[in-house]
């Protein structure tokens, strides 16, 4: 049996990440050849500026990784902003905002174990201030696998009810995994990593802010004891155009994301 070498807590190279964003070197990019489809699909309906995605060497949109950000936003499509250009984020708009540096470390559809992972790698080469966590639904899951192709262990994201591409070419049926893991594991493993991060923050003296999209798991937010992350308001479509879609019409459109970054922007010191 291969075991990981990688210690989350010490990582040597910025390169562990590779295993979290499946973007490897001459390889696949699961970032953007799995979620793109719709995008396409709707393009010629699009009323707002027709954009491309930028994907550096680690899979995040942007180009090179900074050596310090004063905003670091963490999350899943919402974060890494499907079927939007990058000056409608919200981490975009609240650095503008603000007048700070940000950096985006969203990938779509990313569990909170594996957030909280890139986070514990990315906090020992990047010098962050503030950490902004959107996450997703607890039931989503990371799981081990091997590579078909490399010789490398890929942390894969599995969703209740949803085979993707990314999971099919892995091999990965994701109703089999969620026969056999009770709805309370579930909770434990969020609470157990929130936790964890909560303490490595404040050893690397970096503040830490969460939120969700979704409210199940932002009930759950809400009766955790944290010492130092600062809990934002829920994101939610509330007083928000049924319309505002992204190009891909399937995720929140821009009036979304100017509406929470409005929100959050009087929490971040």
């Amino acid at each position: 049996m291969k075991l990981a070498k990688l210690n989350l807590l010490n990582s040597k190279s910025l390169d562990d990440i590779l295993s979290y964003s499946t973007s490897y070197p001459n390889e696949i990019n699961y970032t953007t050849d799995f979620f793109g489809h719709d995008d396409i699909k709707y393009s010629d309906s699009w009323q707002k500026e027709h954009f491309n995605y930028k994907i550096n060497n680690y899979g995040f949109r942007g180009t090179d990784l900074p050596n310090s950000t004063d905003i670091a936003a963490f999350g899943c499509s919402f974060t890494f902003g499907t079927g939007l250009p990058e000056k409608m984020l919200w981490h975009r708009l609240l650095s503008v905002e603000l007048n700070k540096t940000s950096v985006n470390f969203g990938l779509p559809s990313r569990s909170i174990s594996s957030m909280i992972d890139m986070f514990l790698i990315l906090s020992q080469h990047i010098q962050i201030k503030n950490a902004v966590f959107l996450f997703p639904s607890l039931t989503r899951l990371q799981i081990a696998k091997n590579h078909p192709n490399l010789d490398i262990l890929t942390h894969l994201n599995i969703c209740n009810d949803v085979n993707s591409a990314v999971n099919k070419d892995f091999g990965v049926d994701s109703s089999d995994i969620y026969r056999s893991i009770p709805l309370e594991d579930m909770y434990k493993i969020c609470k157990n990593q929130i936790y964890l991060l909560d303490y490595i923050a404040r050893l690397r003296n970096i503040s830490i802010y969460i939120s969700s999209w979704e409210n199940q798991t932002y009930n759950f937010l809400k009766l955790m004891e944290l010492e130092s992350i600062v809990l934002l308001p829920e994101w939610t479509s509330q007083y928000v155009p049924i319309d505002d879609k992204a190009r891909d019409k399937k995720h929140p459109g821009p009036l979304h994301h100017v509406k929470w970054m409005n929100q959050i922007k009087g929490f971040i010191k």
